[in-house]
């Protein structure tokens, strides 16, 4: 299993042509993309994925994490992303939302993690939890799929600036 990026695909299906345009569309949502962070993300080298680009890519493309953030297994199968219940009569805050579930204390999902070969802390894993995490490690992503059984789309969420989650486009 692993975490592939799909920026290119995202890109295509909104006719977004280069990595200059999307750049530029950022910059007119107020976001500075440096080129070389969407370069990385482009060609999935990304290692830390700054959460204030999964917010501004989503919001540009208006695609959900779903579409773009994906979970590979051997077979390069997609899993698919459960839908939500989403309340529409409720306001969120404009942002990335994680909402995947933990049933046990910090330490103990940390030595979850380890098995799959993640390393992290309590620090990174509650940054995670109260939304205040500026980088999202893609290996931590790859090691709370496998551990939580549900796909990036299922737990990673952007809410845009009228309050409402950005549902998944099945990219």
């Amino acid at each position: 299993m692993g975490i592939v990026l799909c920026l290119r695909e995202i890109m295509y299906h909104n006719n977004i042509r280069t990595q200059s345009e999307l750049i530029k569309l950022l910059a007119q949502h107020g976001i500075a993309a440096p080129p070389k962070t969407i370069n990385l993300i482009y060609y999935n080298k990304i290692k830390q994925l700054p959460v204030y680009l999964i917010y501004g890519i989503s919001i540009v493309t208006q695609s959900a994490p779903a579409d773009w953030i994906k979970l590979i297994d051997g077979n390069n199968e997609w899993p698919t992303t459960r839908s939500v219940n989403i309340n529409d009569s409720e306001s969120l805050n404009p942002g990335v939302q994680f909402l995947f579930e933990r049933k046990s204390i910090l330490l103990e999902i940390i030595d979850q993690l380890q098995k799959f070969n993640v390393k992290t802390n309590t620090n990174t894993l509650s940054k995670i939890q109260n939304g205040t995490i500026k980088r999202l490690p893609l290996d931590l992503v790859e090691g709370i799929c496998k551990l939580t059984n549900q796909a990036p789309g299922d737990w990673i969420k952007v809410v845009d600036p009228n309050g409402r989650i950005i549902l998944p486009k099945g990219i």
